[in-house]
């Protein structure tokens, strides 16, 4: 069984079983490669917090990553399985004024892989829709 790491409350994680995700729309199946540990990660780690926003329930943290395509889910255009990505945290709505300006950066509906309530990658598998995944050219390690 695959494990992932969950952020129960400050200074204390917990291996829990994981569960393989179900892909939405337009969403490709990631076997997580490498996580990044952020400055944001260590305030959570540290605190249970970032300003406002407290910790209420066990958390999987990872914001930072990069992995493998496991299953394109048949989304057309996806890259194939076996092809290394980056990973872009930031899911914009896709239907505010500003995504359709191309501004997703101050999408007020955006969702943040890795910050709550949105789990992150410090797990086996993650589904991230195709607009966030970027194959990785041959040379550029992991």
């Amino acid at each position: 069984m695959q494990t992932t790491a969950c952020l129960m409350k400050p200074r204390q994680f917990q291996l829990q079983d994981s569960v393989y995700p179900v892909p939405q729309q337009d969403e490709v199946i990631i076997r997580v490669q490498y996580v990044g540990i952020c400055g944001s990660d260590l305030h959570f780690y540290e605190t249970g917090r970032i300003g406002e926003v407290v910790l209420q329930e066990p958390f999987v943290m990872g914001h930072e990553f990069c992995g493998i395509v496991e299953d394109s889910c048949g989304v057309e255009g996806a890259p194939p399985a076996g092809t290394r990505v980056a990973l872009d945290p930031a899911i914009p709505c896709g239907q505010c004024v500003y995504c359709q300006a191309g501004q997703y950066n101050i999408c007020p509906q955006i969702r943040f892989t890795g910050f709550p309530p949105y789990p992150g990658a410090l797990r086996p598998w993650i589904a991230m829709p195709l607009e966030c995944v970027f194959p990785i050219p041959g040379g550029i390690p992991m």
